[in-house]
């Protein structure tokens, strides 16, 4: 299978999309976490970051999408909430987590080790099969995209 897609991000705007084959099973988005699916998404995270060592790898360092460049994130929160795109009660939640990340983790960036993350492992990206076991092939990525995708930020980033 090869299937040639295309993405609208907007009326005037599409990007090609290339299917190469259909995984069965669903996003994380759609399960209930418990704690045995919350160990395989840490096993995940672990052997990604053993395999992403930087000393196998080149490093590229992108900071709009980290944390760590918390001002960008508070703006796209402000100008969505603005476009009623989020709630208040939405931007409150963000705005609360942020300044839990700042408290937490930024004040005693002293504590933690810095290394080479995954900056996209979300819900939406993981998928889960019948027998929920989580698909480590969904991160079959090629190279180009994996670079776009990891950052250098504190090790509990996705904690």
């Amino acid at each position: 299978m090869n299937l040639a897609l295309h993405i609208r991000i907007s009326v005037t705007v599409h990007l090609p999309v290339r299917v190469f084959g259909v995984l069965p099973g669903s996003n994380l988005e759609n399960f209930t976490f418990n704690p045995s699916l919350v160990q395989e998404i840490g096993e995940l995270l672990a052997r990604f970051h053993v395999i992403a060592d930087e000393s196998k790898l080149s490093v590229a360092h992108i900071p709009y999408i980290a944390v760590e460049h918390r001002r960008s994130i508070l703006n796209e929160m402000e100008l969505q909430l603005r476009n009623s795109i989020i709630s208040e009660e939405r931007s409150k939640l963000i705005a609360e987590c942020l300044a839990e990340f700042e408290q937490r983790i930024a004040n005693n960036c002293q504590l933690h080790e810095v290394g080479l993350i995954h900056s996209d492992i979300n819900e939406t990206n993981v998928l889960i099969t019948e027998e929920n076991k989580i698909k480590k092939v969904v991160y079959k990525l090629s190279g180009n995209l994996f670079r776009a995708l990891r950052n250098f930020f504190y090790a509990v980033r996705e904690v």
